[in-house]
């Protein structure tokens, strides 16, 4: 009798790219391997890494617990997934809007990993994504077991039954917290008097014909945990939605309490916010200030005229939308600055983006440009801040690639009485005439031919142009060159005196395309 011993040696990501050269060959041996496009370097897939040893020695991976429940390795999500559809087309992971990256699902994280993420929480089934980052329509959020739809805040919350945390409780308007289980509010549980009433926890309010929590015998704990109830230094009372419902002239009128813009509820005041979570929660309608610590009524809705804007602290007026927007230098970090459409991050800071400036100020700013390509005067971000590189920046009609000092800058055609409306059209004429790339025809700044054709067929398919096959270079077209000195500088061109046009010398008409 003979025994036949096999041993089998796991392959190293070095053996592989010697047996497997090129992606081709790499793909054939798909179910152990895959191509790497951005190294062009075939290695193998994570989830072939038999233990943590040789897992965590792959840069692209890591050991983690799978949706399964069992350790294994997979692939680290921000390394493998640059946009939005890669990442979500795999079910370890998630796209995150905070900063722009793709990173690991919350149904794999352990529970550190999940209370590091804003968008994540953890229930009684363990790491979850957060339901108001889950679903954006009610639909789809009472359809989720997990999840119920908070009519007071306007987004989705985590239900009731899911959740064995006071503070996660707390958090949703239609929950609250009764001993050690979170259950539905006494609003949600009886719409009539009898039920209500026998509910020790409960109370019937004859003047609404509403059943509310009865706040007023709860100590200071139950009373943070129960949604129906707020907490005031000393005693615990009704929220103010309890109070106020929709009625917006009475909710405001009560400084603890202010209009949440998205469901037209009363919700508290932003100002009496002292936690970032609490805060967070109302984010429609609050902000929270990381340098201060303290939670604010976003400046959209703190003030509606320039006055007020001007006297609220943290904002500024934006003449551009003529609403009361933050004062950008007050954001602090990068993911924050970016996602205010009125600010933009450069030079490690927060800054007005272009597009809160008038065409006075915008002008005045070098990082901006106006546009009137719509037939609006538009302030935007100049073309050597967008573009580092010369084929994006070609792309933009408003943008050309300057060659010589290896940047972006506004093209010709943008140089226009509409985009500089201090100036008469004979100051823009000349403007354009002193910029090295740029010439003037019909009335018009153009970029000079020499610079925007490089090739024949380019510079015939141009009426302003033509080809000069001695010189092998694209030229102005005679006939479109306005001025007497203009023309007699172009060495194939003569000014016509009895015409007062420039045209072509007739020893050259042989040898240019027109």
């Amino acid at each position: 009798m003979f025994f036949f011993f096999f041993f089998f040696k796991q392959k190293t990501a070095y053996e592989m790219l010697r047996s497997l050269v090129g992606s081709e060959m790499c793909i054939r041996d798909r179910a152990m391997c895959i191509w790497n496009s951005d190294s062009s370097f075939c290695r193998m897939k994570c989830a072939n890494h038999i233990n943590t040893g040789l897992c965590n020695q792959d840069s692209l991976c890591e050991w983690a617990v799978a949706k399964s429940g069992v350790y294994a390795c997979r692939g680290i999500c921000s390394v493998l997934y640059k946009t939005v559809g890669q990442c979500t087309a795999d079910t370890n992971c998630m796209w995150s809007t905070d900063d722009s990256q793709c990173v690991s699902a919350c149904e794999v994280r352990t529970d550190d990993q999940c209370a590091a993420s804003s968008r994540c929480v953890i229930l009684n089934a363990g790491c979850v994504t957060d339901c108001k980052y889950k679903h954006l329509d009610i639909t789809t959020c009472n359809a989720d077991p997990s999840c119920t739809f908070d009519t007071v805040s306007g987004v989705c919350g985590t239900a009731c039954n899911a959740t064995s945390n006071n503070a996660i409780c707390a958090s949703n308007s239609m929950c609250m917290w009764a001993g050690e289980t979170c259950q539905s509010s006494c609003r949600v549980k009886y719409t009539i008097q009898a039920p209500c009433d026998s509910d020790s926890l409960c109370s019937w309010d004859t003047t609404r014909q509403i059943c509310l929590s009865d706040c007023s015998t709860l100590d200071a704990d139950t009373c943070v945990a129960n949604s129906g109830c707020r907490w005031r230094s000393t005693y615990c009372e009704q929220s103010c939605y309890n109070k106020y419902g929709m009625v917006a002239d009475t909710c405001r009128a009560d400084t603890y309490c202010d209009i949440n813009p998205a469901s037209g509820a009363c919700t508290d005041a932003c100002v009496i916010l002292q936690a970032k979570p609490s805060c967070d929660a109302s984010s429609q309608l609050c902000v929270w200030m990381s340098l201060s610590s303290r939670c604010v009524t976003k400046c959209q809705f703190a003030a509606t005229t320039s006055t007020a804007c001007a006297a609220t602290s943290g904002c500024q007026w934006d003449t551009a939308v003529a609403s009361c927007g933050p004062d950008c230098g007050s954001i602090p970090t990068e993911t924050a600055c970016n996602a205010n459409d009125g600010c933009m991050y450069m030079s490690r800071q927060c800054v007005n983006a272009c597009n809160r400036f008038g065409a006075a100020d915008c002008l005045a700013t070098s990082r901006c440009q106006l546009d009137n390509s719509t037939g609006l005067n538009q302030c935007v971000t100049a073309c050597g801040i967008l573009y580092g590189s010369e084929s994006p920046c070609n792309q933009d009609s408003l943008c050309m690639w300057d060659s010589t000092k290896g940047q972006c800058r506004a093209s010709c055609p943008t140089v226009m009485v509409a985009n500089y409306p201090s100036k008469t059209l004979a100051q823009v004429l000349d403007q354009c005439s002193k910029d090295t790339f740029c010439s003037v025809s019909q009335d018009i700044c153009i970029i000079r031919c020499e610079f925007a054709h490089t090739n024949e067929a380019s510079c015939d398919d141009d009426i302003y142009c033509m080809w000069d096959t001695t010189r092998q270079t694209c030229r102005t077209a005679c006939p479109v060159i306005p001025g007497q000195d203009t023309c007699e500088q172009n060495p194939v061109c003569e000014w016509v005196q009895t015409t007062n046009k420039c045209r072509m010398q007739c020893e050259y008409l042989s040898l240019i395309h027109i």
